[in-house]
């Protein structure tokens, strides 16, 4: 009787241990089977999309400006008329030309002259000064107004003054005239703040940026079966 009892509760102990196993099989199937992305769910949604976009846009910089003289070379009479036009050149801002014989002064030419127009900027309202030479003779104008003048027939000569000018840009035209063949000079300075300044230029330049743009699309993907029982939606 003892061994049938033994044997009764080996296999009890059987039966419980068998299903222990089986319900934690069946629970880790009904773990995976809640968990795993396998119902498929199709959406709308907001997609973004990049592009580039490019344009051109008025763009202020910075620019240096330097006075700089367009001259104009005529044939002069011997009273002191320019006759035909010549050549042309530029000189810089000063300039100190002392070309000894008259030939020198441009292609061989003995009776010659020039018109020169500069651009001067007064950006503060004090003196300046400005110093003129010539031989034979030459004159300067200011805005249309003259205001230095050497001795057409005294031969070299220097002229200077010292003017208070208004802040603005102002119109500097130079008349030089060699009508007598001989010793030929001509010389131009004055201080430097108003031979050079900054001035604020427009540029058209090619501007890039990113845009962002979004789309509605359809997208599906798959939720676990517990998602979906528990109304969870993408």
């Amino acid at each position: 009787m003892q061994k049938s009892f033994s044997k009764n509760i080996h296999s009890i102990k059987f039966l419980v241990s068998n299903k222990v196993y089986f319900t934690i099989i069946i629970l880790a199937i009904t773990i995976i089977i809640l968990f795993s992305p396998i119902i498929p769910i199709t959406y709308t949604t907001k997609v973004p999309h990049e592009y580039i976009e490019q344009y051109y846009e008025e763009v202020p910089v910075k620019v240096i400006r330097r006075t700089e003289w367009n001259v104009t070379w005529y044939a002069v009479t011997g009273d002191f008329k320019f006759i035909t036009e010549i050549g042309k050149s530029k000189f810089p801002a000063c300039f100190s030309y002392d070309w000894g014989y008259s030939r020198n002064i441009f292609n061989g030419e003995e009776f010659v002259g020039f018109m020169a127009t500069a651009i001067i900027k007064v950006r503060e309202r004090h003196p300046i000064w400005i110093n003129l030479t010539g031989d034979d003779g030459c004159e300067l104008y200011l805005n249309g107004s003259r205001f230095l003048c050497t001795s057409f027939y005294s031969g070299y000569k220097t002229e200077f003054a010292r003017v208070t000018l208004e802040p603005g840009v102002y119109l500097l035209t130079l008349y030089y005239y060699n009508s007598r063949g001989g010793y030929a000079c001509v010389s131009f300075s004055a201080d430097s703040e108003v031979l050079e300044w900054t001035d604020l230029e427009y540029r058209r330049q090619l501007v890039q940026r990113t845009v962002t743009e979004y789309e509605y699309e359809n997208v599906t993907s798959t939720i676990n079966i517990l998602s979906y029982l528990l109304g969870y939606r993408p």
